[in-house]
């Protein structure tokens, strides 16, 4: 099972990354090179994640998975 804490540790981990919360302290915002890359809320259930990437990408990726 995948869980909040396991979500923020492998965003932490990525090379470069740094955790910010400039929305406030409900949700951690990573970045790689001042550029956002994810944003993990605090609280909710299930637990979320918000993944930055390209439209196109995006658009595949919404077709093939239902939870995208």
């Amino acid at each position: 099972m995948v869980t909040r804490e396991s979500i923020r540790a492998l965003c932490a981990a990525q090379t470069g990354a740094v955790e910010t919360h400039p929305f406030g302290p409900g949700v951690a915002v990573y970045k790689v090179g001042g550029k956002m890359f994810a944003l993990v809320p605090h609280e909710g259930e299930p637990a979320t994640v918000n993944l930055k990437c390209d439209p196109e990408w995006s658009e595949v990726l919404r077709g093939a998975y239902a939870a995208v």
